[in-house]
């Protein structure tokens, strides 16, 4: 049996970025980002390589600061990238761990200090209300060519770097049926009472119930949000917990049959005990989706686009996806990415699966606030 870190770091970055989109996500929303007007931006003086569209022939140099997440970066991808490009140094700042909300207001608040940064489509659509996302040539990215088509139809402000979905995890040698939807879930919660474990975060579990009822994990409409609600409400008294850390702990331990997670997490679990196996429910999965967004009035915007590109390199791409244990975007890298990875059926490139899963995205004010009141609800009950 492998180690648990063959998957992925010890100190797993996913679980501080999972806590920062549940305060994200009780956020008002995009109003106090749509009077602000981009300005500024950058990280000094401008490198005399051309700006977007233009041409490159002018060596880079200068300093990328960009806003990340603890340790979510390739273990040697900015040495080699300052290896590759000798002119051009880059610094890293933990900017996201406080919200998302909190990170556009930070780029905001400091328009001179970023150049760009990494999130998913909420960030990425607040800084655009917000005047302050700039738009990439993406034919100074020619390695996009490597990235799925799916990933990139769903993230339009730059490069997809990782993604994660949420499915079902089950111990074959506690559970005697076959499982592969969300409706099996349902269906066997009575007979496996008091050994379900889901985890603690609105998003992932009230899209797993919409999509258990047909519906898409985005969905606004109230009716179909009370139906996804009264399904939790039905399997809620067969849980052994709504778990917000250690989600796999029980089902480890033996303590739960089946557990509603991460596919990151439930990779981890399977190195550990081997009867553990991955879910992608027929009926569809909720996910989300980061990648790289440049910042409004960059003057290192060669540079930014220069890295975007060197990060969707194959082998450099595979440092990302080995340091991070993140599902991947790239099937190029493959023969580079640790066979832990690619072999693990819950983080593996599988295109058909991809047609079943469905991205979160942010769903404005009034959306927000009626899902967070639902689940306050079922918590509640």
């Amino acid at each position: 049996m492998q180690p648990e870190n063959e998957l992925r770091p010890q100190m797993n970055p996913r679980l501080t970025r999972r806590l920062m989109l549940t305060r994200t996500m009780q956020l008002a929303g995009l109003a106090s980002f749509g009077g602000l007007a981009a300005c500024g931006g950058g990280s000094g003086s401008s490198s005399s390589a051309a700006g977007s569209g233009g041409s490159t022939s002018t060596p880079l140099s200068g300093q990328i600061i960009f806003m990340n997440y603890p340790g979510w970066i390739g273990a040697s991808e900015v040495k080699n990238f300052e290896v590759a490009y000798p002119g051009v140094t880059v610094k890293q700042v933990e900017g996201l761990t406080s919200g998302v909300s909190a990170a556009a207001a930070q780029i905001a608040q400091n328009k001179d200090s970023y150049d760009m940064s990494l999130g998913g489509p909420v960030l990425g659509e607040q800084l655009l209300a917000g005047g302050l996302l700039q738009k990439v040539d993406f034919s100074r990215i020619p390695n996009i060519k490597n990235v799925g088509q799916h990933f990139i139809d769903a993230y339009p402000w730059g490069p997809p770097t990782d993604f994660g979905k949420t499915g079902i995890g089950y111990r074959t040698d506690m559970v005697s049926e076959p499982l592969t939807s969300w409706a099996d879930l349902w269906n066997l919660a009575p007979k496996y009472s008091g050994k379900i474990v889901f985890v603690d975060f609105d998003v992932d579990v009230l899209g797993a119930a919409l999509k258990y009822k047909g519906f898409s994990v985005n969905s606004t409409d109230p009716g179909e949000l009370d139906q996804a609600k009264q399904a939790l409400l039905e399997i809620k008294p067969h849980l052994l917990a709504f778990a917000p850390t250690d989600i796999t702990k029980p089902m480890i331990k033996g303590e739960a049959a089946i557990t509603v997670d991460y596919d990151y997490d439930i990779a981890a679990a399977t190195e550990k005990v081997p009867s553990i196996q991955w879910v992608a429910p027929s009926e569809g999965m909720p996910a989300y989706l980061d990648g790289w967004l440049a910042i409004k009035g960059t003057d290192r915007l060669p540079e930014v686009e220069a890295f975007m590109n060197f990060n969707l390199e194959p082998k450099i791409y595979a440092d990302f996806i080995n340091t991070t244990g993140s599902a991947y975007v790239m099937q190029a890298a493959e023969p580079y990415i640790k066979p832990a990875i690619v072999n693990n059926p819950s983080l593996k490139y599988d295109a058909a699966a991809l047609q079943t899963v469905e991205f979160e995205k942010f769903l404005g004010a009034s959306a927000t606030k009626l899902r967070s009141q639902i689940w306050e609800e079922i918590k509640a009950a």
